[in-house]
């Protein structure tokens, strides 16, 4: 009778590990089969934004060649005493849209820069669960899932990786330096080394003024091209993590 007892507690004890184990599996992959959606949805935001901008610009570009065409002897290019011509207003006029476009641009890029890690941090933090008895709450969420993976994936090695640790310290940058970086002290160094990686980068410009005997770091240009590399990134660092999870699994299954 123990026997018998004990024997159906441990085979409903399996079955409910078991599916226990299905459960998580079918939650991780429903997460990856929405994952490309996802993707592809902010592909598609950063091309129609850069979209706009592009035709913004070319609009800019039209104007600047209408007024290249007025003759010097036109008369909208006299003035009278102590007032600027009508040409010298419409040239400034022009010439505060081309300043506000690359303003406009680059204060957008760098709110993309900021939702791509919100995605990122989501999307790894929901894998790796940070509500289990592993999470450490001093540890980034990039530090806790390369310890939490190791054993099913090193993700430590990967390219996509460094490159996205480097992407973790330019979003910091941007939220608690203000975009804004001196050398002043070795805590900063971290964060400029970083920093000088992701300049290596199509895309990403630092522009770094000397005053001795610091220097001060800030974004010079960040490009379209950028904020796409980073975006595949993070797919091709979710894609190797997930295929590694879901396989780990099926076998425990």
């Amino acid at each position: 009778m123990l026997v018998r007892v004990s024997f159906t507690l441990e085979t409903r004890l399996t079955n409910n590990f078991a599916k226990i184990i299905t459960i998580h599996m079918n939650i991780n992959s429903f997460r990856y089969q929405f994952l490309n959606i996802e993707i592809q949805s902010f592909k598609d935001y950063i091309n129609f934004i850069e979209e706009n901008f592009e035709k913004f610009y070319d609009e800019i570009k039209h104007q600047f060649k209408e007024l290249e065409k007025i003759y010097e002897d036109d008369p909208i290019k006299i003035s009278e005493e102590n007032e600027e011509s009508d040409f010298d207003y419409m040239m400034g006029v022009i010439s505060d849209k081309n300043y506000e476009y690359n303003i406009f641009q680059q204060r957008y890029r760098s709110s993309v820069i900021i939702q791509l890690y919100i995605f990122f941090e989501t999307q790894l933090t929901n894998i790796v669960d940070d509500k289990n008895d592993d999470w450490n709450y001093r540890e980034t969420f990039l530090e806790n899932a390369k310890r939490i993976l190791k054993e099913k994936i090193d993700i430590s090695k990967l390219d996509e990786f460094i490159f996205l640790r480097d992407f973790t310290e330019l979003r910091n940058f941007i939220v608690h330096n203000n975009t804004h970086l001196a050398d002043i002290n070795k805590k900063n160094i971290k964060r400029i080394n970083s920093l000088r990686n992701l300049n290596k980068r199509k895309g990403f410009k630092l522009k770094i003024e000397s005053f001795h005997p610091n220097k001060v770091y800030s974004i010079e240009t960040i490009e379209k091209e950028f904020l796409l590399y980073s975006l595949e990134q993070m797919k091709l660092l979710l894609d190797k993590i997930y295929s590694e999870i879901l396989k780990t699994k099926i076998n425990n299954i």
